[in-house]
């Protein structure tokens, strides 16, 4: 038991690590379509190579980051329509990474006061 917590706390260790260094590449505050989708061909390599918290992760931060840009920016119907259906996919995978493996996003900080520097350590 206690070789599976050390090993879980080594795993945390290093998708936190992985999250703060895309926090740090892709801040948050630069919510642009191209750097959303980044992130999420980042989540879909960690989904591939069975890093399924981190995928979870960052398929979440993902929809986060498309959610504000829809809010926010001056797009299309075609576009925003397009940006739906992509986070549909990204949510179905995340809430299916969620349910079948009984993972937990990440918890990040509020929106106005999110940096690299004030994520949680993960527990």
């Amino acid at each position: 038991e206690a070789a599976a917590r050390e090993l879980k706390g080594a795993a945390s260790e290093r998708i936190h690590k992985l999250i703060v260094a895309y926090m740090e590449q892709f801040p948050p505050q630069e919510n642009s379509i191209e750097a959303a989708l980044q992130l999420a061909e980042r989540a879909q390599q960690e989904d591939r190579a069975q890093n399924l918290q981190g995928a979870l992760d960052l398929y979440v931060e993902v929809l986060d980051r498309l959610s504000s840009i829809i809010k926010q920016a001056d797009l299309s119907a075609d576009v925003v329509k397009s940006i739906r259906e992509t986070m549909v996919s990204y949510l179905t995978r995340a809430e299916r990474i969620r349910s079948e493996h009984g993972l937990v996003p990440f918890v990040r900080p509020p929106a106005a006061s999110r940096s690299s520097a004030a994520l949680p350590a993960p527990s």
